[in-house]
């Protein structure tokens, strides 16, 4: 029979602790006929602290192996805590000593740290539950002070938002839903580093589904709370002020968004540029503009930028140029002179709009008249027309008539003929091979290794350590023989249709560099030969253009006409992922 364990914690008596057959078959916990099994030495001694709080019997089955035990003792810390009176430290019961409330605390936070790693989705989720009650309603019942409250929240806040980038889909949800409704408490809003930890930038290379939940949450919290910064009454975006101790500051999430910009995923920088852009309409502009890069030539090459400048042109009113002019001081102090302004009004609710789109504005319109130089300004008769409503101007940045994809320009685009061009033609897609959806050539591999349920039903597929692509499980010793089976310098430029290395980017950093090289291997420069070989809709699509078929143009002209006087264009362009979730699902 094993010897008993010798703890060196003195707060732990040898006769509390489990050890094998030492305790009596009646006095072991049994959950549907398994025992409980003993604590071993080295988590007796981690959880020293807790032990003597809550006693031998608890924080033993927070360390079971078994999920039922670490479900039964949240049940037992909820009773413990939340109960009418608090009971002593179980390492003083027989001294008929008073309940202590801080270390109850301390003790809480350590069970419910632990719990929250756990993969059970039943424990994960019950140890959310019992975060507000047992920390922020047991501090204030008991007396504890505020700070005390916070410091154990962040202790918990870190591990949260590292869940959100789970690999369980359902993990993610729920713990995104949970610090939306977390962000929401009084002792949070300016308090603690919740909001540090929720709005500290990331580097590019970070975890994709943890980057995206992150630009998520962020997105969903400015939504429903806005600035915490307060607005001066009498000028509108007031940046001078002082800004509170914590909550969400526009400079917090504009620069947040600022970073997101640069992550080398495209999911994630299509959402932190709708962040941007939602935050240029509605908080101070030219801290926005101040904290991305400049708007010069070199901000012009990269696709990103350009589209996002040229929103932020049209949402000052601006009719944005084909080749957009480096932006100085000087050309910022000028513009108020040539472009009527609202100084005064709030950018969320009203934003001037250029009355050459075909949006139909709620207010008549006038005609801006240019003004020679020499002569004096002439003040129009009335005020420069407004649109109430942001949905206006939500439509006007949809209008573009380009795929985010390829690039290509069509006049007859609209959200179905769109959805047909992905599904069909863009260069820049291809169809799983399993499960048939539309995804995007460079993330056809992550696709394949993370996101395709038919490959996991069907044996799923691995990376292979040599040339990093997603390999069948079925036919990896095959591939591993096979000449295409190469080394890879930088696994996110490996074609996963030809099996080839794409040239090395001139500028790492840059998003829009990486997208181009793949633009320039895929699509190629508009004959065959330049192309992708194994990519079939640009051969196609060259081919096409180097043999025009008249009676196919005339029949694309007719559908695209009956698509755009059956389809309303009033959405903003979402982010690439969810066009292809609308094009797979139409």
């Amino acid at each position: 029979m094993a010897e008993p364990l010798a703890v060196s914690t003195p707060a732990i008596r040898p006769e509390n602790l489990i050890v094998g057959d030492e305790i009596p078959i009646a006095d072991q916990v049994n959950v549907d006929g398994f025992p409980l099994a003993r604590l071993s030495e080295a988590s007796a001694r981690e959880a020293a602290a807790a032990i003597d709080v809550v006693g031998l019997p608890l924080v033993t089955k927070a360390y079971s192996k078994s999920w039922r035990y670490r479900e039964e003792a949240l049940n037992d810390l909820e009773r413990r805590v939340c109960g009418p009176t608090l009971a002593p430290p179980a390492a003083l019961a027989s001294v008929a000593a008073e309940p202590d409330p801080p270390a109850e605390l301390r003790s809480t936070t350590f069970l419910l740290k632990r719990a929250l790693n756990d993969q059970v989705l039943t424990v994960y989720r019950h140890a959310l539950n019992l975060i507000n009650p047992t920390i922020v309603v047991f501090g204030e019942k008991h007396g504890l002070t505020k700070q005390d409250i916070i410091a154990s929240l962040d202790r918990l806040v870190p591990l949260l938002i590292q869940k959100t980038g789970d690999t369980s889909a359902r993990i993610r949800d729920v713990t995104k839903a949970f610090l939306i409704e977390m962000a929401q408490w009084p002792i949070l809003r300016h308090g603690g580093n919740f909001w540090h930890d929720i709005l500290r930038p990331f580097p590019q290379t970070f975890l994709e589904r943890l980057a995206l939940s992150r630009v998520e949450i962020a997105t969903e919290l400015y939504a429903l709370l806005g600035s915490s910064r307060p607005k001066s009454p009498s000028t509108q975006h007031p940046h001078a002020g002082g800004t509170p101790a914590g909550g969400l500051t526009d400079e917090g999430i504009i620069t947040f968004a600022a970073h997101a910009l640069e992550h080398r995923s495209n999911e994630v920088r299509d959402l932190a540029e709708a962040l941007m852009v939602a935050l240029y309409r509605s908080e101070d502009r030219n801290l926005v503009r101040r904290l991305l890069p400049p708007n010069d030539q070199e901000a012009q090459r990269q696709p990103l930028y350009r589209r996002l400048f040229s929103k932020f042109d049209r949402l000052d009113g601006h009719q944005p140029s084909a080749a957009a002019k480096p932006v100085t001081a000087a050309s910022n102090q000028a513009a108020p002179k040539t472009i009527p302004q609202a100084p005064s009004r709030p950018a969320r609710k009203t934003v001037p709009v250029a009355t050459t789109s075909n949006v139909k504005p709620r207010k008549p319109t006038f005609a801006r008249k240019s003004v020679p130089s020499k002569s004096p300004p002439q003040r129009p008769t009335e005020d420069p027309p407004f649109v109430a409503d942001t949905a206006d101007i939500d439509m006007l940045l949809s209008l573009d008539k380009t795929c985010i994809f390829c690039g290509e320009q069509d006049d007859s685009f609209t959200e179905e003929a769109l959805d047909l061009h992905y599904w069909k033609n863009c260069p820049m897609l291809r169809r799983c091979p399993n499960c048939k959806q539309v995804v995007e050539i460079s993330s056809l591999t992550e696709h394949l290794l993370v996101e395709c349920e038919v490959a996991k039903a069907s044996g799923g597929y691995m990376r292979c350590p040599t040339c990093s692509e997603a390999i069948s499980k079925s036919t990896y010793s095959i591939h591993v023989e096979a000449a295409s089976c190469r080394s890879s310098s930088n696994p996110a430029l490996r074609c996963p249709l030809c099996h080839t290395d794409l040239p090395a980017l001139a500028d790492s950093s840059s998003p829009g560099s990486f997208e181009e090289a793949w633009k320039l291997h895929l699509m190629g420069t508009g004959t065959p030969s330049s192309a992708c070989p194994q990519n079939t809709r640009a051969l196609q699509k060259a081919s096409t253009a180097a043999h025009p078929d008249p009676k196919t143009a005339d029949n694309s002209a007719l559908a695209g006409a009956e698509i755009r006087h059956s389809k309303r264009t009033d959405s903003l362009i979402p982010g690439k992922k969810m066009l292809l979730n609308r094009a797979n699902a139409s």
